[in-house]
């Protein structure tokens, strides 16, 4: 049993594949590595989750993809017998979106609809997506319930993640 998990090996991600990986034992994991967060800190939880991967003998692959490449992400699921995929939103600093709208949105929307896309070709189990949640907008409640509207959202990044959510919800019945 393979695990995809689509996500940056820095704070959430890093220990979501560390458990993942003593649980399951076979992790695949795709981002890529860029100077959105330090690279050298990314490089150290990379190396932390190998030496993991050693010490319980388990299986861990870590592959640097690229933001453009469709087809990179087509072939890896075409060699790896995959059953499960896990997906955590990317970048949701505004700075970074207004520096490098392409990039962004490339990360946030167009990667996350070529995982979907392989998701369904290829008959994969479960998709399970975790949203960074800053995308409260104008509600006034705290924390949103997962059948709350985000009807007011006042960033791109939590557009986004609503975009993200109407499409999984869509494809998700066909």
């Amino acid at each position: 049993m393979s695990i995809l998990v689509k996500v940056s090996p820095k704070f959430i991600g890093y220990y979501i594949c560390k458990n993942l990986l003593e649980i399951f034992g076979e992790i695949i994991n795709i981002n890529n590595i860029n100077y959105y967060h330090d690279i050298s800190f990314k490089e150290k939880r990379l190396e932390l989750i190998e030496k993991i991967k050693n010490e319980i003998d388990n299986i861990y692959k870590f592959i640097n993809i690229h933001n453009k490449e469709e087809t990179q992400i087509e072939t890896i699921f075409k060699e790896l017998k995959l059953t499960k995929i896990i997906n955590v939103s990317e970048i949701d600093e505004v700075r970074f979106l207004i520096e490098n709208t392409y990039r962004y949105i490339r990360s946030n929307l167009v990667n996350f609809a070529n995982i979907l896309k392989q998701f369904h070709i290829n008959n994969i189990d479960y998709f399970i997506y975790h949203l960074i949640i800053s995308v409260y907008g104008r509600n006034k409640k705290i924390y949103l319930l997962k059948n709350q509207s985000l009807e007011h959202s006042v960033s791109v990044y939590s557009s986004s993640i609503k975009l993200n959510k109407l499409i999984t919800i869509t494809l998700i019945k066909y």
